[in-house]
């Protein structure tokens, strides 16, 4: 009945040791009695000697009859020290107060269940009779110190760490399994929870049977922690039998619906963040829907990775996204040296061309002009013309030549030489100056002078 009501206060431990106690006492006893059978057995009995009890226990007498305890205990103590210890006045004494002394120490434990003492990062529900004390009968809000209160069992105290952060997890169980380690080829934790998350492109690596559609989803491991605080004792201790529980199932959900509806990479990328704030949303909405007496203030994604035994995989879908994605770079680099040369080839043909081009229309324009020149000369002087262009001619050939000495063999040597004629020019080039008549004007006036 004692542990009953232990476990009634919120001590289920009590009964636990109470049954393990139990059992071990009968385990105990059942072997004492195939014992003494076997005993019984080979044990010499006379004519005299009556039938043996059914049932006969030491064991049993001991634990019925306390008080053979002390008269073993005191026989024990007459044989040790050799005289009767347990008829002196000191055991006589102790024999006459045990009793009360045991009775006394357990009344003063009995007291001190008036007292409860909550640390500085603990609230706590005094409770008489299971619930809340009335507030007529002081109230049952109890802040952390020293506090009088009935005997148990006729007030409790729920205790609550009401001013200290907590914290609880979505994704996974257990510890990490190796913290200097952060691959995803490598478990995390004892047990991770794998998500699903639909395909972008509608692909899926698994091949549908006969009959069946692929659905094209991706797999996903998302380690979530939360921490929380409780705000409203009430709700949080008897709201729910396990809210820490209530509160992961709630994460659990939520990661759930988030991840149906995003992208594989845009979680595992630019999209993580946003992901968080979904789903603490999600979670903060649905803790205050339960009513769960908590306020969420944090939801952290600690890590986002694809499952462990498809990890292998996915690395080498991203290797080959990578290559991908290098191979397009290569290209652009390539265009991008390749384009500008190109361009500029072109345009140097371009401007080469532009400028043979006029240069051959500027050439053609200055030998037009310099025959036109020249023809004026020639008509104004025809015989000052000719004899000037004999002597220029006579001065021409007689310039010495440039001689050019080749030691490599002919044969062997590649002469290119310019033989275009340069345009000459001489007095018989420049014009007239402006302001000059023309040449009807000048003839008239050789005319007159003749």
């Amino acid at each position: 009945m004692a542990a009953c009501l232990a476990t009634g206060a919120g001590y289920p431990a009590v009964e636990r040791g109470v049954a393990i106690a139990l059992i071990a006492i009968a385990g105990l006893l059942a072997a004492e009695q195939i014992l003494n059978a076997l005993l019984d057995v080979y044990r010499p009995r006379g004519r005299d000697a009556g039938p043996a009890s059914p049932y006969e226990s030491r064991i049993a007498r001991r634990l019925c009859d306390p008080s053979s305890w002390v008269h073993g205990a005191a026989e024990s103590l007459d044989y040790q020290f050799g005289f009767k210890v347990s008829q002196t006045w000191l055991a006589g004494f102790l024999g006459r107060t045990l009793a009360p002394l045991f009775l006394f120490q357990i009344a003063v434990l009995y007291a001190l269940t008036s007292i409860a003492i909550l640390g500085p990062e603990e609230e706590g529900i005094l409770e008489r009779f299971g619930k809340p004390r009335a507030a007529a009968a002081g109230g049952w809000h109890l802040t952390p110190g020293f506090h009088w209160k009935l005997p148990w069992p006729f007030e409790t105290v729920r205790r609550i760490p009401a001013r200290r952060m907590l914290e609880t997890h979505a994704g996974y169980e257990g510890g990490v399994t190796d913290a200097s380690e952060v691959l995803w080829t490598r478990p995390h934790f004892e047990r991770e929870e794998p998500f699903l998350t639909p395909a972008r492109d509608g692909a899926t690596s698994a091949a549908p049977s006969a009959g069946e559609a692929a659905v094209p989803v991706n797999l996903v491991s998302v380690n979530l922690p939360v921490e929380y605080r409780v705000t409203n004792l009430l709700q949080y201790a008897y709201g729910h039998r396990d809210p820490a529980a209530a509160l992961r199932a709630a994460a659990m959900r939520a990661v759930t619906r988030e991840t149906a509806g995003r992208d594989l990479f845009d979680i595992l990328g630019p999209g993580q963040a946003e992901f968080a704030r979904a789903v603490g949303a999600r979670i903060r909405a649905e803790a205050g829907a339960m009513g769960l007496g908590i306020e969420v203030t944090f939801v952290g994604v600690q890590g986002v990775h694809p499952p462990v035994p498809i990890a292998d995989a996915f690395e080498s879908v991203v290797g080959a996204l990578e290559e991908k994605e290098s191979a397009v770079l290569a290209g652009r680099a390539h265009a991008a040296r390749v384009l500008p040369a190109a361009d500029a080839a072109v345009q140097k043909v371009r401007y080469a061309a532009q400028s043979q081009r006029t240069a051959q229309e500027l050439g053609s324009r200055a030998e037009a002009a310099q025959f036109l020149v020249r023809k004026a000369a020639h008509d104004r002087s025809p015989l000052v013309y000719r004899g000037r262009a004999h002597l220029q001619a006579v001065q021409d050939a007689l310039v010495k030549p440039r001689l050019f000495v080749v030691a490599a063999p002919r044969d062997m040597e590649v002469l290119q030489l310019n033989l275009e004629e340069k345009i000459p020019s001489s007095l018989f080039d420049l014009g007239p100056p402006s302001g000059t008549p023309a040449d009807g004007a000048g003839a008239a006036g050789t005319e007159k002078r003749k």
